[in-house]
C-alpha cells in the first residue's frame, strides 16, 4: 500500500511540475511543432512521409488547438506523452527490478530536466 501511495504522490508532482512550467515563453521546436499542428490530420499524413515526424503528435496537438485557444494546449501534447513515458519506464522497471526500482525510476524521471522541458 504505501508503494501505491509514493507512486501516487510522485506522478502528482510530476504532472505539477510540468504543469506550472506550461506557462514558459515558446521555444524554435515548440513553434516548429505548433507549425505542423495547424495543417490538417490527412495534409499532414502526405506531408511528413519520408521524414523522422510522427503525425500522431500532431494530430493531437491539431485536435487540442481546434477546441482550446492557450498556451497550456500547445504545451498539452508534450507533457501527455512525457508522463505516459515516465510512467511506461516506471512500469517496466517495476516489473523487472521490483516494486522499488519502479518507485525510483518514477522519482528519477518525474524531475529529470530533459523529461521535463
Amino acid at each position: 500500500m504505501k508503494f501505491r501511495a509514493a507512486y501516487g504522490v510522485i506522478l502528482l508532482l510530476a504532472i505539477a511540475v510540468r504543469v506550472a512550467l506550461a506557462s514558459r515563453p515558446l521555444w524554435f521546436d515548440d513553434l516548429q511543432s505548433l507549425f505542423h499542428g495547424l495543417w490538417p490530420p490527412l495534409d499532414l499524413a502526405v506531408r511528413l512521409r519520408g521524414t523522422f515526424f510522427q503525425p500522431l503528435y500532431f494530430w493531437f496537438l491539431y485536435f487540442l488547438n481546434g477546441h482550446f485557444d492557450s498556451l497550456l494546449a500547445v504545451r498539452m501534447p508534450g507533457i501527455v506523452f512525457g508522463l505516459a513515458a515516465v510512467v511506461g519506464a516506471a512500469a517496466i522497471a517495476r516489473r523487472v527490478y521490483g516494486r522499488e526500482a519502479g518507485v525510483i525510476v518514477l522519482l528519477i524521471l518525474a524531475l529529470n530536466p530533459t523529461q521535463i522541458f
